[in-house]
């Protein structure tokens, strides 16, 4: 499934990423191409990805650095739910708590609230207490 993540069609890259996300942590085997698909030319197979990353939320070492740089993605859905995604992390999202604190000034208020609601998810004295 994960050779279909390269297709030409965008609309069978992001059913693709769909159908990984939702074998949750069994797709552990997909984790590298999600990552690829971070950087897909197409919005929504993005989108799909990170929200696929979440889903699976295992491999935190490969997973958290692809997502950081895709909270700096120009489409605020794919900053949404990349937030989303590194929420999943829980405490093991450390390293993005920086970059999760940026994106709670972003102008779209969904993506605000995506990282607040990731930033009470990995720290549970609060998302500052962190970054002491």
């Amino acid at each position: 499934m994960t050779r279909a993540l390269t297709n030409q069609d965008a609309a069978v890259r992001v059913t693709a990423a769909n159908a990984l996300g939702s074998f949750g942590p069994d797709a552990k085997g997909a984790v590298a191409a999600l990552v690829r698909s971070l950087a897909d030319t197409n919005r929504l197979v993005r989108q799909q990805a990170a929200q696929s990353l979440g889903e699976i939320a295992l491999q935190p070492e490969l997973m958290t650095p692809a997502l950081i740089a895709a909270l700096s993605d120009s489409d605020a859905g794919v900053r949404m739910s990349t937030a989303l995604a590194l929420g999943s992390f829980r405490e093991k999202a450390r390293d993005a708590v920086p970059s999760l604190q940026k994106a709670e000034q972003d102008p779209d208020p969904e993506v605000r609230q995506a990282a607040s609601n990731a930033l009470s998810r990995i720290g549970q004295d609060g998302p500052r207490a962190l970054t002491r």
